[in-house]
Parts: C-alpha cells; sequence; structure tokens
C-alpha cells in the first residue's frame, strides 16, 4: 500500500529463550511511529531456523489497539510455494490504523480479517473474508505455487461505500468515488487467462468483463468482451485522463476475437448524448498497438456538443459524420 509517511520502529526490549521442546519462545517490547508494540510467541525449531526450511510459528502481537495473530507452517523462508495456517487481524476502528501506518483514509469502522492457507494436494487453498471498516471481502480460491502463480483460480467478491478509498491504498488516485460491488472469477493456467462474468459496479456505472487471453500477456488469440454503461460519463473520461467534461449517460460494448482468417479484431461501440461512436480495429502480431490498423467512424446531432466537451472554440450547430482510418507505427 501507499504511506503518506515512513514507517519508524523501535526495539526497546528482546528476550528469547529455548524451551525443553526445542522451540524458541520470544517477547519484543517497542513502537511502531510512536504507538505501542508488543510482540509474542513461538517459533523453531533451531533446524528449520538454520536450514530455512519447515518454520512453525504460534505468534500474537498487539500494535496499539491492532490485534495480530499468526500461527502455521511456512514450508520455505526463501521461496515460500505452500505455507500452511492462518492469520488474523482485528480492531476496534480503522482510523487507528490508517492512523499508525500512515494509510489514506479508509471510512469508518473496525477491522476484522482472516487470512487461511491450506495445502491440497498439488494446490494451496487461500480464503480471505472480514472487513476493513465498511469494505466487506469474500474471497478464495487455490494456486500451484504462492511465488510462480502458473495455476491460479479464485473466486472475487467485495462490497464498500467508496471504491476510491481501496484505490487510494495503492496510489490509484482518480478512480471515481461511489459505492461498489466486486463479483466474478478469475483463473489462469499457464499462458492462458480466464475471466468468467467479472462484474464492477461503482454507483449506477456497471462493467462486465468474460472471456480469455490465450497467450496472456499478449493479445494476440484473446477471446474477450467488455460492456460498460452508466449515467455519469464525466467520471470515467476523467479516470482515463481525456479531455473535456462530456458528462451524461453512456455505453461501451466492446469485443476482442479472432476471425475466420486467423486476424485479431477489436470492435468497441460506444454511445454517449452527443456521439455515436464505432471502432473495428485489427491488431499487429507484435506486442502493443504498432502494425495494428483501425477504421473510427461516428456521429451526432450538434458537432457543437462535442467541441463544448474538448474545449474547442467553435459554434456551429450542425449534425456531423466522421469516419477516417487510423494506423499506429
Amino acid at each position: 500500500p501507499a504511506l503518506d509517511q515512513p514507517l519508524e520502529i523501535r526495539v526497546d526490549r528482546l528476550n528469547q529463550v529455548q524451551n525443553s521442546d526445542g522451540l524458541f519462545e520470544a517477547k519484543l517490547l517497542g513502537t511502531l511511529n510512536g504507538r505501542k508494540v508488543n510482540v509474542a510467541g513461538e517459533y523453531g525449531p533451531l533446524e528449520s531456523l538454520l536450514t530455512a526450511q519447515n518454520l512453525m510459528l504460534d505468534i500474537a502481537g498487539q500494535f496499539d489497539t491492532l490485534s495480530v495473530t499468526a500461527s502455521g507452517l511456512i514450508d520455505d523462508l526463501v521461496r515460500p510455494r505452500q505455507p500452511r495456517g492462518k492469520i488474523q487481524i482485528t480492531g476496534p476502528d480503522i482510523n487507528d490504523v490508517t492512523g499508525m501506518l500512515g494509510l489514506s483514509d479508509m471510512g469508518s469502522g473496525d477491522l476484522d480479517l482472516t487470512i487461511s492457507l491450506q495445502p491440497n494436494k498439488a494446490d494451496l487453498d487461500i480464503s480471505i473474508v472480514g472487513r476493513i471498516g465498511e469494505h466487506q471481502f469474500d474471497s478464495g480460491g487455490s494456486v500451484s505455487d504462492l511465488i510462480a502463480l502458473d495455476r491460479v483460480s479464485m473466486r472475487l467478491s467485495a462490497h464498500g461505500p467508496d471504491l476510491s478509498e481501496v484505490a487510494r491504498l495503492f496510489g490509484l488516485q482518480k478512480i471515481p468515488t461511489g459505492s461498489y460491488q466486486l463479483s466474478g472469477s478469475i483463473s489462469r493456467d499457464g499462458s492462458q487467462l480466464d475471466f468468467d462474468e467479472v462484474n464492477l459496479a461503482i454507483g449506477a456505472a456497471k462493467m462486465r468483463l468474460d472471456g480469455r487471453l490465450t497467450q496472456f500477456p499478449d493479445l494476440n488469440g484473446a477471446d474477450l468482451s467488455l460492456n460498460i454503461s452508466g449515467e455519469r460519463l464525466g467520471r470515467f473520461t476523467r479516470l482515463f485522463g481525456l479531455p473535456g467534461v462530456m458528462e451524461g449517460p453512456f455505453e461501451v460494448v466492446g469485443r476482442l476475437e479472432v476471425d475466420s482468417d486467423g486476424i485479431e479484431v477489436l470492435r468497441l461501440d460506444a454511445t454517449t448524448k452527443i456521439v455515436e461512436l464505432t471502432m473495428v480495429s485489427t491488431l499487429g502480431k507484435e506486442s502493443g498497438l504498432l502494425g495494428s490498423r483501425a477504421r473510427v467512424p461516428g456521429n451526432g446531432a450538434h458537432i457543437i456538443a462535442v467541441a463544448v466537451a474538448f474545449h474547442v472554440p467553435i459554434s456551429l450547430f450542425l449534425p456531423y459524420v466522421y469516419s477516417r482510418p487510423l494506423e499506429p507505427g
């Protein structure tokens, strides 16, 4: 997460003894950004510390009002692939946590989050359930390797009062404000990435993504469909850094697929209150847009509406039709 201030950690006291069972018992007292810290628990045995493998731990920490407990086994400290255990994070006020860590505002409410890791044959099952303030999370799935992530299957479910609060944690400043709800599934098997009914609603705006990328992260060979609609276009034009203040209801329908000749074709149909636009583009074989070709026809009732939206001085109240080929590179 993006921090508003550096973390200042001070260790006042650290005690450690080895018990008869070979595990080490430790206690640490100190401060984190001026807030009291008290961490105690067991870990080991010594052989696991020396080999950096199969380390057992059972630790509880108090960071001001924030409580963190972690128990389980880490299979490899250098490259964990299938650790098992549970992490529980609780606190009475999310503002105590954001203030202590220098995080952006996350609204109000408490914190109660449980993260579980459990090996299941060749995979690792993951579960993330709980709430951060008024933001609710209930997601889970499995991975083949926690580091490589070559085979992943995840179910997504989250909702809350303001998506921009979550986005700011990761340094994203232009995400539209408003309540949100996320659902759907994402899976990966090697170079194939699948999206299954991934739905995101932000206020009255809705987005749905379905399909697959067969050569991830390359777009060639992809089969994707995207639908976006809403009542306030301006919130999304500013999100993508587009000029002007185009407002009002909008709908965008996109399709990326391989045609009968084996050529990757992108089609976008966009409708707003001042313009209707269709883009049909063939993608180049190289990554990115180099070698792509596009045809972009558009029309609307009054060209002045488009001019005003993009801050272009013009005074013609005339309908218009536009069509021009584009070829990047």
